[in-house]
This record gives C-alpha cells, structure tokens and sequence, in this order.
C-alpha cells in the first residue's frame, strides 16, 4: 500500500468518526429543542389565550404571548448558536490533529506539525461560510422559522376553534405517529442539517488549511466522496479528481468547489504527498525511514468507496462503527449500506473522539501558544453602554404610557447615566440588574428604560415609572471589598484609635473645664469692675492653649477615623439580623437587607427593592388615568390595612408600597419565610401567570379574604 493510499485510509477512518461525534451534537441539539418546545408548550397554556370567551382578551392574550415566546425562542437559539461555535472550534483543531496525525503515521516521521494558531481555529469555527452564510446566521434565520411556524400554527387553531389541547397536537404531533406529525418537526430536520454541515464544512476546512500550510510536502488534494444510494451527483463527478496547491485542476477542467459541494454534504479532501525524487531528501525529510521512501510515488491514491473501504477492516472495527446487531445486518446482506452511513445507533462524544485521535505511540505536541492576553476589565463607560441596549429596547415597550405622573429625569429614555460610579460598582450593578429584569419580567410586568443618580443625599435608591434612580455614594460602597490583610490592619488601626480617645477624652474634659473657671474668675473680677491681675490674664491664656491643642488633637483622631469609615460600612453590612416572624417588633432590621451578609448583597436586595416599586406601579396598567392609582397598589392599600400582616423590617412600617418592595426583595432573593403569607401568595400567584391583570388581580383578593383573619 503507497503512502498516499495509507492517508486515504486513515482520513476515512477518522470522518466516519467526526460523523459519529456530529451524531452525538445532533441528539444534543434535538434534546434543547424538545426541551423549548415543552417551554412553549407551557407558556402557551398558561396564557389562556385560547379560553377567554372576549375576542378582545383572546387578541390582547395572545400577543402577550407571542412577544413572551419570542423572547423565549430568541434566548433558546442565541445559547444554541453560542455553544455550536465552541463545538465547531473543537472540530477544527481535532480536524487538524487527524490530519497531522493521518501523514505523519503513514510516513512513519514527525515531517510536520500542527501549526493553525488559535486565532485562526477561532475564525474557521465562526465565519466558515455555508452555502454563502456562517453559522451564526443559520442559527439565527432558524430562530425566525421556529417563531413563525409556533405562531401560524397557534393563530390558525384559534380562528378555526380548537382548543388548547388540539393547538397542542398540531404543534407537537401525535403519540399515534411517533409525533413525527407536528408542525414543529421540520425545524428539528433543519437544525440536524445544520449541525451536519457545519461539522463536515469546518472539518474538512481545518483539514485543508493544514496542507497549505504544509505545501513542502503536499503537491495537492484529491477529493474523496462517501459512496452509497444518497450520494450527489455532484460528489459522485468530483471523487477522485485532484487539484494543486493553488487549486488548479490536474489532468481535468473542474473547478475545485471549496470545503463542501452541498448543503448536507459528506464528502472530504485528502492530501496527495510528493515522490521521494520530488521531495529531495533535503533536512527534516531525511528522517523519514527507507521503508517508507520506496511507498512515497506521488500517485493518487486509488481510493475505494466507503462500503468498500469498510470492508477491509476487521470485525472488531465493523462493529465500532456500526454496532453489533448492524454488523450483522449488514454482513449478512439483510440490510443496505444507505441504512447506515448516517451513525445514528453508534455516535461518539467528544471525549471518546478526542481519545481516538491521539497518535500512539508518538504524541504531537502543539507548540506552546502565546499566553492568550487577558480581556480587558470592563469599565463604567462599557457597561454603560451595554445597559444601554437593553434599555432602549424597554423603552419601546408599548405598555410604557409616557405620562408625567413621577419625576422624569433629564437624559434621554433608553439611556443610562452611570457618572460617579466606579467600574466595580458598575460591574456589580449590572449583574444585579440583569437578574432583577429576568425575575420581574415573570410578573408580567416591562423592564425598566432609564437609569441615573438621584442628585440625593440622604436616598439610597428610587424608582418611577421605569426610571431607576441610585445614589453613587452608597453604590460605591456596595462594591468596595477589603482583602484579609487590610482587614486585620484596619482592625489594629480601629482598636489603636480608640484607644486614643478614651486617654484623650478625660483629659480634654480636664482642661475645658480649668480653662472655663480660669475665664469665669477673669469675667467675675471684670464684673466687680476690679483690676485683672497679669497672673490671672497669662493664666487664662495658658489654659486655653492647652485646651485648644487637646481640642486639635481629638480633631485629628476624628479625621482619621474617617478613614475606617468604608470600612465600617463593609462591617455593618456583613452583620446578618437573625429576626424570625414572631420575634419582637424592636429588635427587625431597618432594612431587609440585612438578612443576608456582604455588601454586595445589600445593592442586590436595593435594587429588587427598587424593581419591586416598578412591579406595584405598572402591574394591570393599561390607560394612563390608572397611573395615579393602579390596580396592584389599590390592593396594596387594603393588604396594609389588614391586622397581623408580617413587616419584616421598620422601613416596611411607612406605607403599602414600601411593604410590598421589602416583601418582593426577600422574595425574589429566596427569603420567603420572612415575606407576609398572604403577599406570599400573591407573588406566587402573579410569578405563575395566574393573577396577570386587574380582572385576575380582583379575583385574588376576593379570595384572600379566606388567607387570614381580619
């Protein structure tokens, strides 16, 4: 067997095995999408949509529920794009080994090694083109069939009648047919064709990239099609034809195609070594061993086809690749090869993959990249503008009124002034907010669309009408950590300080009061209109320098203590209140945030606190006359009024509203043994979809009349 024929067969061998592993990404990928498809599945009947007996609730439902799915679709695709580009990465350096690992065992010498830098592995994973597109946008056009396909299927059940359950069936098929009869099933077929070709395409990519790189001993490709009933045209007219370096055809007057002929296709290059006379036996080459030489013809390399291929392996491998009872199918001529080649049976994981394609006994070794440089620390100005974004969606919402009911500040909607804040506050703030807009979004309530400082001393935080007010001051504080050493320097220096005052402290009394009865005779003899001595005059001075240098010196200890002031903010917030319901009323927190531990903590429990107040102020609003007084703070008002409710901190004493943004941030932050039952439930309610607007919200809290004695 020639060098060349030895490659072709290891090559062969190792894109059954990527087809193997792009089965294995297939059932992944069906698996999310079953599990999106049960999501929808979900939000659709939870939306009632279907059964409201009002053409007007039915239409106002179901674009709620549409723009609900939307979002839904959009985050499912978007994570599967995301984690095909890192699968596709993997492909392409595996891709690269195989091909390293094929020429070098076949030569039987290390003549070349992997050489594609990262950032060129990188760059074939996302913008290798397929049929003119890179993945990405696959992903994302089949984004748009999926949400299509869901809502012209839900629409055209509900203008014909059906209830939710046949809406249901129609999307998803029937157990009678294996639910291969749903409306959703076709986007299932697109995606797998997805996964197929972008796997082929990278892989063979990959593989080509590392023969031009390795063109002093590569004089060219040859093409090698998979053949059985499935095999294009295409594929079938380009097997076996070569093309150099320069892809110029050899011996014919194709033009070479590129890494793939066709959507779908399975088809690979395999590279065609110079003659030993051609290589001329000049430095590195001279290692490869005098067995070998003889082999090196430069010839092509007669390849067989794959059922062909397969048969000249031994039973053991048969059976890797197709499994035991296909083996025995396909040995006994029971079933076709077509029955075969797409590996459903027997995939491989990425792991299993990677283990095959180690070179034994020998290990290539990669050179030693380049340490990757660190991402640059994001900055306000960064985060600034990524808020950005998002709120300026928000402030599209059409469930904004844009009344003038609260204060509006000066910048734009949509926009976030973060000015003031340090970039870890920044850093932080957006983490924090980011979970708070997923959780309040469950309350069928808007995000919010503008972010700015309060211009406010005294005010930690506020919130009106989608505009997110914070006071930098206490923000930057959140934020600010101290290591272990400052800790226990910082300890020293408090202990140190106060020590100093307690010494200083009698002693400046001391010398106030002697200063004063010195004065205090001076006036008297100035009263008895008397001649002050000159002992009495140096005296009082004397006293009152004393004095006053006490005084500079205990207002040094003051400034200086102002340094542990960050300090003490740190340490009073790493101060958890064990309260309980039914504890003593005296002894709760000011604030709910006090519950949990660590400052960073207590910008979290500010900032559902804050999103608390968006929820009571647009939750059920559809005109602006309901601005004043919405429906969810109308209730609110009649719950506060209610004995033995649960106020699990002083602050949530000073009305309705400030109740339920204490409750809502220890709801939202898991503390819900701490929350008022019967809020409890209505935040349970609301989080479920259940209580979703004034008509639902009314029908809850005829019924919590029977949660609690009044």
């Amino acid at each position: 067997m020639s060098v060349n024929e030895e490659i072709l067969d290891k090559i062969t061998g190792d894109a059954v095995n990527i087809q193997r592993y792009e089965a294995s990404v297939q059932r992944e990928i069906i698996r999310d999408l079953k599990s999106l498809e049960k999501q929808l599945v979900t939000e659709l009947r939870n939306s009632n949509a279907v059964d409201a007996v009002r053409q007007q609730t039915r239409q106002k439902r179901l674009k709620a529920l549409i723009a609900k799915t939307r979002v839904t679709i959009s985050d499912a695709y978007t994570k599967l794009s995301k984690e095909q580009i890192t699968i596709l990465r993997e492909v392409a350096e595996l891709s690269e080994l195989q091909a390293v690992s094929a020429i070098n065992t076949s030569i039987k010498a290390d003549v070349i090694k992997p050489s594609l830098s990262t950032t060129t592995l990188n760059t074939i994973a996302s913008d290798t083109l397929i049929e003119g597109s890179p993945t990405k946008q696959w992903w994302a056009r089949k984004s748009t069939q999926f949400q299509d396909k869901f809502e012209d299927t839900v629409r055209m059940g509900m203008m014909q009648g059906q209830t939710t359950d046949q809406i249901v069936r129609d999307l998803v098929g029937t157990q009678a047919n294996r639910f291969k009869d749903g409306a959703l099933i076709s986007q299932y077929r697109g995606a797998e064709a997805i996964v197929r070709s972008s796997i082929q395409t990278v892989a063979n990519t990959a593989r080509l990239d590392t023969y031009q790189n390795n063109s002093d001993i590569i004089k060219g490709i040859e093409w090698s099609a998979t053949f059985d009933n499935r095999t294009s045209q295409i594929c079938m007219s380009l097997d076996g034809l070569q093309w150099d370096m320069d892809y110029k055809p050899i011996g014919h007057s194709k033009p070479f195609v590129g890494s793939t002929a066709h959507w779908n296709c399975r088809s690979t290059q395999v590279p065609v070594t110079k003659s030993w006379e051609e290589l001329g036996a000049k430095g590195k080459f001279s290692e490869i061993p005098e067995s070998t030489r003889a082999s090196m013809d430069g010839q092509v390399s007669g390849g067989k086809n794959y059922e062909g291929w397969l048969k000249t392996k031994s039973k053991a491998f048969q059976i890797e690749v197709l499994g035991v009872e296909k083996q025995k199918l396909w040995k006994a001529g029971k079933i076709s090869f077509s029955d075969l080649v797409n590996q459903r049976s027997n995939p491989l994981t990425l792991t299993q993959l990677q283990n095959k394609i180690k070179p034994k006994p020998k290990i290539v070794k990669r050179p030693v990249p380049k340490p990757t440089p660190k991402p640059k620390p994001q900055t306000t100005a960064m985060v600034q503008d990524a808020l950005t974004i998002q709120l300026t969606k928000n402030a599209t919402d059409s469930r904004y009124l844009n009344s003038t009911v609260y204060r509006q500040p000066k910048e734009a909607l949509g926009t976030a002034n973060l000015k003031g804040l340090t970039n870890e506050a920044s850093v932080m703030f957006q983490g924090f907010l980011d979970e708070a807009d997923t959780v309040v979004r469950k309350f069928n309530v808007q995000g919010i669309r503008r972010i700015t400082n309060t211009g406010r001393k005294k005010a930690i935080a506020m919130m009106g009408d989608g505009n997110f007010y914070f006071n930098k001051k206490y923000f930057n504080n959140y934020a600010k950590t101290f290591s272990a050493d400052e800790i226990k320097e910082l300890k020293k220096f408090k202990v140190a300080q106060q020590k100093r005052k307690d010494i200083l402290k009698p002693k400046l009394d001391k010398a106030k009061e002697e200063y004063m009865d010195a004065r205090r005779a001076y006036l008297d003899v100035l009263d008895q209109k008397g001649k002050v001595s000159t002992a009495l005059t140096n005296e009082v001075h004397r006293l009152n320098e004393k004095a006053n240098k006490l005084i500079r010196e205990y207002n040094d200890i003051l400034d200086d203590n102002k340094k542990l002031a960050d300090y003490n903010f740190w340490v009073e917030r790493n101060k958890v209140s064990k309260w309980k319901v039914g504890d003593n009323l005296s002894e709760r927190p000011w604030s709910v945030s006090a519950y949990t531990k660590g400052a960073d903590q207590s910008m979290r429990s500010t900032v559902f606190h804050e999103f608390g107040h968006q929820i009571h102020q647009q939750f059920g609003v559809t005109n602006v006359s309901e601005l004043k007084s919405p429906p969810l703070e109308k209730a609110l008002n009649l719950l506060f009024r209610r004995k033995g409710i649960v106020k699990p901190s002083k602050y949530s004493d000073t009305n309705s509203k400030e109740w339920f943004a204490e409750n809502f941030a220890l709801y939202a932050r898991g503390k819900k043994d701490l929350v008022d039952p019967t809020l409890k439930d209505l935040l349970s309610q609301m989080e479920k979809g259940v209580v979703k607007d004034a008509d639902t919200l009314n029908d809850w809290y005829v019924a919590s009349k029977k949660l609690r004695f009044d």
